[in-house]
């Protein structure tokens, strides 16, 4: 009896010694003290992709072959470095030749238009520090010539006052010949008419012409009697789209160019 006693004490103790131990256990685990798990470390972020975009030149503006221009980008994206490069193409994207092998990222670059017109044009950029990283333009036509300027039309003559007496009337000019389709020979002496209207029509006129279609002038005689002809010896400079222009001296916006071009051959 007194070993069962003492067996069964012994079975108690021991297990009372093991639930001191392991309850503190439990409880540092369920607290997350023990055995808690370690959170897998977050993967560094990489910084935005670096984009660009062209803003000029483009297919709005008017580009000429030769002129000084400007080229201009908008970047997007941390990870665009400091330099870029520039390049050109004729075609459309198939050649591409280099404007600026090297220029700062700060968004501008002074350029000159090639000599060569091109009506598929681009500019492209690229990223020195990540070649991937590329924007380029819209296609933009590079024009031979810049088109002819829009002439101001002649300003209506200012109302009379009343009751002071009406403003004179407002001069007009006709360039009579050549009206367009005459074939005049290099060196000959031509006839050049015209004819004015209005009382406010100065006594002196200006003549020149033109040998690309009225773009550009040249001066005939800077002031001669605006009587409504004048003998020009043809100059030896052949041109299918010759044209005359006559001013009034008095009045410089009241002018009027050949309705059409003429022929201006060479001598014989």
């Amino acid at each position: 009896m007194d070993g069962q006693k003492f067996g069964k004490k012994s079975v108690r103790l021991a297990f009372l010694s093991l639930a001191a131990i392991a309850l503190p256990a439990i409880l540092l685990s369920s607290l997350g003290v023990l055995g808690a798990e370690k959170k897998p470390a977050q993967a560094e972020k990489k910084p935005a992709a670096c984009t660009f975009k062209v803003v000029m030149p483009n297919s709005l503006q008017t580009n000429v072959v030769g002129a000084a221009a400007k080229i201009y980008w908008s970047t997007t994206g941390p990870a665009c470095g400091p330099k870029v490069k520039l390049e050109y193409s004729p075609d459309g994207g198939k050649t591409w030749s280099p404007i600026a092998p090297s220029t700062n990222n700060n968004g501008e670059y002074p350029w000159k238009y090639p000599s060569q017109a091109s009506s598929n044009a681009l500019v492209k950029i690229t990223d020195l520090s990540s070649p991937a990283s590329t924007g380029q333009s819209e296609a933009f036509a590079l024009l031979a010539k810049a088109p002819p300027a829009i002439k101001p039309s002649t300003p209506p003559a200012p109302a009379a006052p009343k009751p002071a007496t009406p403003a004179p009337a407002a001069c007009n000019l006709t360039l009579k010949t050549p009206k367009g389709g005459e074939n005049w020979k290099a060196g000959d002496t031509a006839k050049i008419t015209w004819a004015k209207d209005g009382s406010s029509c100065g006594a002196k006129a200006k003549l020149e012409y033109s040998l690309d279609g009225g773009a550009t002038w040249s001066l005939i005689v800077e002031e001669t009697n605006n009587n409504g002809e004048y003998a020009w010896k043809v100059p030896n400079k052949p041109s299918a789209k010759a044209r005359v222009k006559v001013t009034d001296k008095a009045n410089p916006k009241t002018s009027s160019p050949s309705a059409g071009n003429f022929t201006i051959a060479p001598p014989k």
